[in-house]
């Protein structure tokens, strides 16, 4: 039973060092996303004033 307990310990430690890893991916690829359409946004204005 010791046993079992000490395994869920390592197993619950492992989740608790991944999941703030994830966490930090996802905001960042959120925040990648958020300039790019932004960009993509302010650079779909100045087309037609490259086809002129």
């Amino acid at each position: 039973m010791e046993c079992q307990k000490e395994n869920l310990n390592r197993i619950v430690s492992a989740i608790e060092a991944v999941f703030p890893t994830l966490f930090d991916v996802y905001r960042t690829a959120i925040i990648a996303y958020t300039v790019i359409q932004r960009n993509r946004r302010k650079s779909d204005y100045h087309l037609p004033l490259l086809h002129i």
